[in-house]
């Protein structure tokens, strides 16, 4: 519980709505964003963080894989209202830098507050590169739910 307290479920049914809808979320950011060789994605995680529920800093890539392949995105889907809970607030590490402002591809600029507060709103999808650091802050009032994927490619070189 130090380093994760956190309840999962994994949703292994191929034939799950949510696969198709979380395959096309990725998609699309992999084909505007990263341009990464995707293979597949692994069994959908369901998450339930109450009661001090967390997960500590960490990577959901873990390195060169003796097999191959690793983890290339990861995507989080937010299925809580953010007014229903406190805390679990997912974060990103950057060193000591300040958040930035980011720009989407038709040049609209969205505050790096604005951010903080999206990545809290129900229904948000936000993905990103595995190697990234992350953790999800104690809930300190009530229940978030999240949906967690991640998808795997040959090995970076």
């Amino acid at each position: 519980h130090e380093m994760r307290k956190t309840a999962v479920s994994f949703i292994t049914d191929k034939d799950n709505m949510m696969n198709e809808i979380v395959w096309g979320f990725i998609r699309q950011a992999n084909a505007e964003f990263f341009k990464y060789k995707l293979e597949y994605f692994q069994a959908i995680q369901f998450a339930r963080y109450r009661d001090g529920g967390h997960y500590d800093w960490h990577q959901d890539a873990s390195g060169i894989n003796p097999h191959g392949e690793s983890r290339k995105l990861s995507l989080t889907f937010s299925l809580t209202d953010s007014d229903a809970y406190e805390g679990g607030n997912l974060e990103f590490y950057s060193g000591d830098k300040p958040m930035e402002d980011m720009e989407l591809p038709d040049g609209t600029i969205i505050p790096a507050s604005q951010i903080y507060q999206d990545i809290r709103d129900q229904g948000s999808v936000i993905v990103f590169d595995s190697r990234d650091w992350h953790r999800v802050t104690p809930v300190t009032k009530g229940t978030r739910y999240s949906i967690v994927c991640w998808t795997v490619g040959p090995n970076f070189v």
